[in-house]
């Protein structure tokens, strides 16, 4: 099980195809590995959204909540994960990186 955050991009106009195409490319190795691709996306629960690519795009305030991703081996289904605490371990992690990342930008740093 591998986790992984791969950022949005924050100049369009400059690196979005550069940036796009090393995400084909993580993608293309991942699945090599035989590995499933989820993305994280933390709510009110943490839902698990099983993706074949991952497209960026310009960087934006929901770019935060969807930026996230699991990526699981084939062989094991989500559903295990869930059953042995996985989903709590991740919401208290996602719990203190949002409280945090949300610290940072009251005090006005840039994230």
């Amino acid at each position: 099980m591998i986790t992984c955050e791969v950022l949005d991009c924050h100049n369009a106009e400059t690196n979005l195809h550069i940036l796009q195409e090393r995400a084909n490319k993580l993608v293309e190795l991942v699945k090599s590995l035989n590995y499933t691709i989820y993305r994280i996306r933390p709510e009110k629960r943490l839902n698990f959204d099983k993706i074949e690519e991952i497209i960026l795009k310009q960087y934006d305030s929901q770019s935060q909540y969807l930026n996230d991703y699991l990526f699981l081996p084939a062989t094991r289904k989500i559903e295990e994960l869930l059953m042995r605490q996985f989903y709590h371990t991740f919401k208290l992690f996602f719990n203190f990186y949002f409280v945090s990342n949300a610290i940072l930008i009251h005090l006005g740093v840039r994230i």
